[in-house]
């Protein structure tokens, strides 16, 4: 997402309302799956591993890898907290970039977000699995 908006720093990434408006309430969900919270599909591999480790007996992996996720999930908040809540969409300083410049398509992109949200009922099945 951040490679497709061209964006390197928290400023631009508040402006991708105005670049590509799609892309816009995917930014949190995506963050917040890298963050690893748990309906979304970055918290299963965060568990399964957790999880491992604590029938192991090793308590102490796990802990500093839980400290990290929330260290990360505090840096992707104030990502979210920039993109959404300080910059609004109805703000008219900027041009609205989307109805004069076309960006390249990108064809996995809708279904991969459609794969990962249909995944989302079967993760316990999968954990069970594990």
């Amino acid at each position: 997402l951040l490679n497709l908006n061209s964006s390197t720093t928290t400023l631009l990434l508040s402006r991708t309302w105005n670049k590509l408006t799609w892309l816009t309430p995917l930014i949190p969900s995506t963050l917040l799956s890298l963050g690893g919270l748990p309906p979304l599909t970055g918290f299963l591999p965060k568990w399964a591993i957790i999880e491992e480790f604590t029938k192991n007996n090793s308590l102490i992996i796990p802990t500093i890898m839980a400290t990290i996720t929330l260290l990360n999930l505090y840096f992707y908040l104030r990502l979210i907290y920039s993109t959404s809540i300080t910059l609004l969409p109805m703000s008219n300083n900027v041009k609205m970039k989307w109805q004069f410049e076309h960006t390249k398509p990108t064809p996995f992109l809708p279904t991969l977000i459609a794969l990962t949200t249909l995944l989302l009922p079967i993760s316990p099945f999968m954990l069970m699995i594990l």
